[in-house]
Protein backbone atom coordinates (compact mmCIF):
# COMPACT_ATOMS: atom_id res chain seq x y z
CA UNK A 1 0.00 0.00 0.00
CA UNK A 2 2.79 2.07 0.87
CA UNK A 3 4.60 1.51 -2.26
CA UNK A 4 1.16 2.38 -4.52
CA UNK A 5 0.97 5.51 -2.71
CA UNK A 6 4.72 6.55 -3.41
CA UNK A 7 4.41 5.83 -6.83
CA UNK A 8 1.21 7.73 -6.97
CA UNK A 9 2.94 10.66 -5.38
CA UNK A 10 5.75 10.18 -7.80
CA UNK A 11 3.46 10.13 -10.85
CA UNK A 12 1.32 13.29 -9.47
CA UNK A 13 4.92 15.24 -9.25
CA UNK A 14 6.42 14.11 -12.23
CA UNK A 15 2.55 15.33 -13.87
CA UNK A 16 2.50 18.64 -11.95
CA UNK A 17 6.32 18.82 -13.57
CA UNK A 18 5.24 18.40 -17.03
CA UNK A 19 1.98 21.01 -17.01
CA UNK A 20 4.77 23.92 -14.71
CA UNK A 21 7.01 22.88 -17.92
CA UNK A 22 4.62 23.40 -20.89
CA UNK A 23 3.02 26.20 -18.92
CA UNK A 24 6.50 28.24 -18.73
CA UNK A 25 7.19 26.91 -22.87
CA UNK A 26 3.60 28.30 -23.85
CA UNK A 27 4.38 31.77 -21.60
CA UNK A 28 7.48 32.10 -23.29
CA UNK A 29 6.06 31.84 -26.89
CA UNK A 30 3.11 33.79 -26.22
CA UNK A 31 4.33 36.56 -24.26
CA UNK A 32 6.59 37.74 -27.35
CA UNK A 33 3.00 38.50 -29.00
CA UNK A 34 1.25 39.54 -25.94
CA UNK A 35 4.10 42.38 -25.87
CA UNK A 36 3.90 43.23 -29.74
CA UNK A 37 0.37 42.97 -29.42
CA UNK A 38 0.27 45.78 -26.91
CA UNK A 39 2.68 47.75 -28.74
CA UNK A 40 0.72 47.93 -31.64
CA UNK A 41 -2.35 48.76 -29.35
CA UNK A 42 -0.24 52.07 -28.29
CA UNK A 43 0.62 52.95 -31.51
CA UNK A 44 -2.94 52.56 -33.00
CA UNK A 45 -4.16 54.84 -29.97
CA UNK A 46 -1.06 57.50 -30.80
CA UNK A 47 -1.82 57.47 -34.54
CA UNK A 48 -5.72 57.76 -33.73
CA UNK A 49 -5.30 60.64 -31.16
CA UNK A 50 -2.91 62.40 -33.92
CA UNK A 51 -5.63 62.29 -36.48
CA UNK A 52 -8.60 63.57 -34.25
CA UNK A 53 -5.87 66.79 -33.55
CA UNK A 54 -5.59 67.05 -37.39
CA UNK A 55 -9.24 66.37 -38.31
CA UNK A 56 -10.12 69.11 -35.13
CA UNK A 57 -7.31 71.71 -36.92
CA UNK A 58 -8.69 71.01 -40.40
CA UNK A 59 -12.26 71.51 -39.06
CA UNK A 60 -11.35 74.45 -37.50
CA UNK A 61 -9.83 75.66 -40.17
CA UNK A 62 -12.26 75.32 -42.63
CA UNK A 63 -15.07 77.46 -40.27
CA UNK A 64 -11.93 79.99 -40.28
CA UNK A 65 -12.11 80.23 -43.76
CA UNK A 66 -15.98 80.31 -44.50
CA UNK A 67 -16.02 83.13 -41.79
CA UNK A 68 -13.34 85.37 -43.27
CA UNK A 69 -14.98 84.16 -47.11
CA UNK A 70 -17.97 85.78 -45.58
CA UNK A 71 -16.86 88.48 -44.26
CA UNK A 72 -14.69 89.61 -47.64
CA UNK A 73 -17.93 88.79 -49.13
CA UNK A 74 -20.35 90.76 -47.09
CA UNK A 75 -17.55 94.18 -47.67
CA UNK A 76 -17.54 93.07 -51.15
CA UNK A 77 -21.12 93.53 -51.30
CA UNK A 78 -21.53 96.76 -49.42
CA UNK A 79 -18.99 98.36 -51.46
CA UNK A 80 -20.94 97.82 -54.56
CA UNK A 81 -23.91 98.80 -53.08
CA UNK A 82 -22.30 102.10 -52.22
CA UNK A 83 -20.51 102.03 -55.60
CA UNK A 84 -23.89 101.68 -57.54
CA UNK A 85 -25.84 104.27 -55.50
CA UNK A 86 -23.04 107.12 -56.29
CA UNK A 87 -22.89 106.30 -59.56
CA UNK A 88 -26.88 106.93 -60.09
CA UNK A 89 -26.73 109.74 -57.98
CA UNK A 90 -23.99 110.77 -60.35
CA UNK A 91 -25.98 109.91 -63.49
CA UNK A 92 -29.15 112.17 -61.90
CA UNK A 93 -26.73 115.35 -61.72
CA UNK A 94 -24.89 115.02 -64.67
CA UNK A 95 -28.80 115.05 -66.35
CA UNK A 96 -29.47 118.31 -64.12
CA UNK A 97 -26.56 119.50 -65.25
CA UNK A 98 -26.83 119.47 -69.10
CA UNK A 99 -30.43 121.14 -68.61
CA UNK A 100 -29.32 123.76 -66.86
CA UNK A 101 -26.33 124.47 -68.99
CA UNK A 102 -29.00 124.46 -71.78
CA UNK A 103 -31.33 126.87 -69.73
CA UNK A 104 -28.34 129.33 -69.16
CA UNK A 105 -27.53 128.91 -72.92
CA UNK A 106 -31.35 129.80 -74.13
CA UNK A 107 -31.43 132.49 -71.43
CA UNK A 108 -28.03 133.89 -73.05
CA UNK A 109 -29.54 133.98 -76.30
CA UNK A 110 -32.74 135.79 -75.19
CA UNK A 111 -31.13 138.44 -73.77
CA UNK A 112 -29.06 138.72 -76.72
CA UNK A 113 -32.38 138.55 -78.66
CA UNK A 114 -34.23 141.35 -76.62
CA UNK A 115 -31.15 143.62 -76.91
CA UNK A 116 -30.59 143.54 -80.31
CA UNK A 117 -34.25 144.42 -80.49
CA UNK A 118 -34.43 147.03 -77.94
CA UNK A 119 -36.42 145.53 -75.03
CA UNK A 120 -37.90 147.40 -72.13
CA UNK A 121 -35.62 147.59 -69.33
CA UNK A 122 -37.80 145.68 -67.01
CA UNK A 123 -37.57 142.75 -69.28
CA UNK A 124 -33.97 142.97 -69.87
CA UNK A 125 -33.83 143.08 -66.15
CA UNK A 126 -36.17 139.94 -65.65
CA UNK A 127 -33.72 138.04 -68.31
CA UNK A 128 -31.01 139.24 -66.25
CA UNK A 129 -32.03 137.73 -63.24
CA UNK A 130 -33.27 134.12 -64.72
CA UNK A 131 -29.51 134.58 -66.20
CA UNK A 132 -28.14 134.79 -62.69
CA UNK A 133 -30.63 132.51 -60.94
CA UNK A 134 -29.36 129.82 -63.92
CA UNK A 135 -25.77 130.58 -63.44
CA UNK A 136 -25.92 130.22 -59.40
CA UNK A 137 -28.23 126.91 -60.26
CA UNK A 138 -25.23 125.55 -62.23
CA UNK A 139 -22.73 126.26 -60.28
CA UNK A 140 -24.30 124.68 -57.27
CA UNK A 141 -25.24 121.29 -59.77
CA UNK A 142 -21.34 121.63 -60.64
CA UNK A 143 -19.86 121.31 -56.70
CA UNK A 144 -22.48 118.52 -56.12
CA UNK A 145 -21.47 116.57 -59.30
CA UNK A 146 -17.85 117.32 -57.52
CA UNK A 147 -18.39 116.03 -54.30
CA UNK A 148 -20.28 112.76 -55.64
CA UNK A 149 -17.25 112.02 -58.43
CA UNK A 150 -15.06 112.24 -55.12
CA UNK A 151 -17.65 109.92 -53.04
CA UNK A 152 -17.24 107.74 -56.17
CA UNK A 153 -13.98 107.76 -56.21
CA UNK A 154 -13.70 106.67 -52.83
CA UNK A 155 -15.98 103.75 -52.93
CA UNK A 156 -13.98 102.52 -56.03
CA UNK A 157 -11.21 102.38 -53.54
CA UNK A 158 -12.89 100.89 -50.80
CA UNK A 159 -13.76 98.17 -53.21
CA UNK A 160 -9.97 97.80 -54.86
CA UNK A 161 -8.80 97.53 -51.49
CA UNK A 162 -10.93 94.67 -50.00
CA UNK A 163 -8.37 91.38 -50.68
CA UNK A 164 -9.45 88.42 -51.89
CA UNK A 165 -9.38 85.52 -49.68
CA UNK A 166 -6.71 82.93 -51.07
CA UNK A 167 -8.11 79.48 -50.59
CA UNK A 168 -5.29 76.61 -49.47
CA UNK A 169 -5.48 73.83 -52.62
CA UNK A 170 -4.67 70.35 -52.71
CA UNK A 171 -1.48 69.66 -55.23
CA UNK A 172 -3.00 69.80 -58.25
CA UNK A 173 -0.87 69.60 -61.89
CA UNK A 174 -2.89 70.76 -65.17
CA UNK A 175 -2.04 72.34 -68.44
CA UNK A 176 -3.03 75.42 -70.16
CA UNK A 177 -5.96 74.48 -72.92
CA UNK A 178 -7.38 77.90 -74.60
CA UNK A 179 -5.30 81.66 -74.24
CA UNK A 180 -7.51 84.72 -74.61
CA UNK A 181 -4.74 87.53 -74.92
CA UNK A 182 -6.88 90.06 -75.28
CA UNK A 183 -9.32 89.93 -71.77
CA UNK A 184 -6.03 88.23 -70.35
CA UNK A 185 -7.27 84.61 -68.98
CA UNK A 186 -6.80 81.12 -69.67
CA UNK A 187 -8.92 77.73 -69.66
CA UNK A 188 -7.26 75.25 -67.64
CA UNK A 189 -7.87 71.14 -67.72
CA UNK A 190 -8.62 71.39 -64.08
CA UNK A 191 -12.18 71.80 -62.38
CA UNK A 192 -13.64 70.65 -59.10
CA UNK A 193 -12.86 67.11 -59.58
CA UNK A 194 -9.12 68.08 -58.84
CA UNK A 195 -9.75 70.05 -55.89
CA UNK A 196 -9.75 73.42 -57.26
CA UNK A 197 -11.76 76.85 -55.61
CA UNK A 198 -12.60 80.07 -56.63
CA UNK A 199 -10.08 82.30 -56.13
CA UNK A 200 -6.81 80.00 -55.74
CA UNK A 201 -3.72 81.08 -57.29
CA UNK A 202 -1.85 78.81 -59.65
CA UNK A 203 1.56 78.88 -61.43
CA UNK A 204 2.36 79.06 -65.13
CA UNK A 205 5.87 77.32 -65.68
CA UNK A 206 7.37 75.85 -69.26
CA UNK A 207 10.97 73.95 -69.53
CA UNK A 208 10.33 74.44 -65.71
CA UNK A 209 10.63 78.05 -65.57
CA UNK A 210 8.39 80.13 -64.15
CA UNK A 211 5.87 81.82 -67.02
CA UNK A 212 3.21 83.44 -64.78
CA UNK A 213 0.20 82.74 -61.87
CA UNK A 214 -3.55 82.82 -62.56
CA UNK A 215 -6.65 83.44 -60.36
CA UNK A 216 -9.32 80.46 -60.96
CA UNK A 217 -12.37 82.90 -61.29
CA UNK A 218 -15.07 79.82 -62.84
CA UNK A 219 -15.06 76.33 -61.75
CA UNK A 220 -16.32 73.52 -64.19
CA UNK A 221 -16.25 69.72 -62.96
CA UNK A 222 -13.23 69.32 -65.33
CA UNK A 223 -12.52 72.73 -66.85
CA UNK A 224 -12.06 76.10 -65.24
CA UNK A 225 -11.35 79.67 -66.14
CA UNK A 226 -8.63 81.63 -65.02
CA UNK A 227 -7.66 85.26 -65.09
CA UNK A 228 -3.91 85.88 -65.71
CA UNK A 229 -2.19 88.04 -63.20
CA UNK A 230 -0.19 91.05 -64.05
CA UNK A 231 1.97 91.48 -61.50
CA UNK A 232 3.31 87.73 -61.92
CA UNK A 233 3.64 87.45 -66.12
CA UNK A 234 6.88 86.76 -66.88
CA UNK A 235 6.21 86.08 -70.09
CA UNK A 236 3.27 85.39 -72.61
CA UNK A 237 1.14 82.02 -71.71
CA UNK A 238 0.93 80.07 -74.29
CA UNK A 239 -1.77 76.80 -74.74
CA UNK A 240 0.16 73.77 -73.53
CA UNK A 241 2.31 75.39 -70.70
CA UNK A 242 1.73 73.56 -67.02
CA UNK A 243 -0.41 74.30 -64.58
CA UNK A 244 0.85 73.55 -60.72
CA UNK A 245 0.73 75.09 -57.02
Amino acid sequence: MDRKASALRVSLGLAIAAMIAVFVTVWLEVRPRIQNLSKERNVFRTSSEQNRVRATKAETFARDLVARLADAEAQRAAALQTSQVVTDRNARLLMELEEARAKLHTARQELARWNAIGAAADEVASLARDKKALGAQLTELQAKNDRLSRALANANRTLDSIPDVVPELPPVHGAVLVVDPKWDFVVLNLGETNGLLKNGVLMISREGKLIGKVKVRHIGPDRSIADILPAWRVAEVREGDEVMN
